[in-house]
């Protein structure tokens, strides 16, 4: 059971491919917890597997995510996804990030405010398979799957917190965590994630007070450079 005083010992909450349904006093509390300074990482998975996209979707919600219920797979058939941190403008989670080879993952939904930290290319959006046991489709596209770009994490703040989510817990499970890219997420996320953010007030003040200090500086100089004497010329005809 998940309540202010459980959590309040906690600077992390975790929730990784949760299946049982969170109740509202929970979804308050989780609220709560973030917005008083602590840190949210919501790990899913593909296509909704085990009703795990159900119970992540009204605490993401909260912060302006949404896992789908889909399975992305590389355009190129039988061939796993290998993602690669951009080489400029990479979210701190990423920054370090090397090339991640993925299982299957979903894709999110993310509100204008929520930075994308990690897009897929080259990717479609294949449909569930509910009479499957692990509700895979049939790997294959057809014209009625999207196509092209996903959100695969995504990172955002609320009040004092941090929050976090990730398409594919399979990457980070025992077989393949030790793998080139899990370890490191998870050490970058958590991080990330164990911290406050500042009052923006206090940038503001900051940043007025650079400038103040930039233009006394600039008359400082101006007023003591020295001034050039007049230097004679001498000018020769031949």
């Amino acid at each position: 059971q998940l309540d202010s005083k459980s959590l309040a010992a906690a600077d992390v909450l975790v929730l990784k491919t949760p299946t049982r349904v969170l109740s509202l006093a929970e979804l308050e509390a989780i609220e709560h917890f973030v917005n008083e300074g602590g840190g949210l990482w919501l790990i899913g998975d593909h296509t909704n597997v085990f009703g795990t996209a159900t119970v992540l979707n009204p605490v993401a919600h909260l912060f302006g995510m949404h896992f789908n219920d889909d399975a992305l797979d590389e355009i190129p058939v039988n061939e796993r996804q290998q993602y690669q941190p951009p080489p400029l403008g990479a979210h701190p989670i990423t920054l370090h990030l090397p090339n991640y080879l993925m299982a299957t993952s979903c894709s999110l939904t993310i509100d204008h405010d929520v930075a994308p930290i990690m897009v897929g290319h080259t990717l479609f959006a294949d449909r569930a398979a509910y009479d499957s046991y692990n509700f895979f489709g049939d790997h294959k596209r057809d014209s009625s799957e999207a196509c092209g770009l996903f959100v695969q994490a995504a990172a955002t703040t609320y009040g004092s917190g941090r929050v976090a989510a990730f398409t594919d817990s399979t990457t980070l499970s025992t077989f393949s965590y030790y793998l080139p890219g899990p370890s490191e997420l998870t050490r970058a996320t958590l991080d990330w994630l164990n911290r406050r953010n500042g009052n923006p007030g206090h940038l503001v003040v900051r940043l007025v007070l650079a400038a103040a200090l930039c233009a006394a500086l600039f008359l400082v100089v101006r007023r003591f450079r020295p001034i050039a004497e007049d230097v004679p010329v001498l000018a020769c005809a031949s």
